[in-house]
C-alpha cells in the first residue's frame, strides 16, 4: 500500500474516531442535562398547582380562574390570614363558610389544610358559591 493511501486511511479512521468521541460527549451532555432537571423536587407553590389542575378534571380554563382566585386571595400562601383575622388559608375561608360548605358537600375537611381548601373551592365553584369571594370579580 502506498503512503498515500496509508495516510487517507489513516486520516478516515481518525475522523471517525473524532466523530464517534463527538457523540459520546453529546450523549454525556444530554444525559446530564436530563439528570439535572429530574433532582430537582417541585415546590410547594406546584404541587398546590397541580393538584388543582386535578381537582378540575385537568379543565384548562377552570384551572386558570381558581389559579387567579387563589393568586388574588393569597398569593398561594396558605399561611395568610385576612379580613381582620376571620379569612384564613389559599381561598381566604371563613371559619363558618368552610365549616357550612363541607358540610354541603359531605366532606370531612380541615381549614389548616391548603389541600382541603383547594378542595372546598373547586366544589364551590362547581356548585355556584362563587359569590363568597370579592377575588371572583377582580379576576374576570
Amino acid at each position: 500500500m502506498s503512503i498515500k493511501k496509508l495516510l487517507i486511511v489513516v486520516l478516515l479512521a481518525l475522523g471517525a474516531y473524532i466523530y464517534l468521541a463527538q457523540l459520546c460527549v453529546a450523549a454525556e451532555n444530554s444525559l446530564n442535562r436530563q439528570e439535572v432537571l429530574t433532582i430537582r423536587e417541585l415546590t410547594e407553590t406546584e404541587k398546590l398547582k397541580l393538584f388543582l389542575y386535578e381537582k378540575t378534571n385537568y379543565d384548562y380554563q377552570e384551572f386558570v380562574k381558581l389559579s387567579k382566585i387563589i393568586q388574588c386571595e393569597s398569593s398561594w400562601r396558605s399561611d395568610v390570614y385576612g379580613d381582620s383575622l376571620k379569612a384564613k388559608g389559599l381561598a381566604q375561608f371563613w371559619e363558618q363558610t368552610f365549616n357550612e360548605f363541607s358540610k354541603q358537600a359531605g366532606l370531612e375537611l380541615s381549614r389548616d389544610n391548603p389541600y382541603d381548601q383547594i378542595r372546598l373551592l373547586v366544589w364551590a365553584f362547581q356548585n355556584n358559591k362563587e359569590s363568597h369571594w370579592t377575588c371572583t370579580k377582580l379576576t374576570r
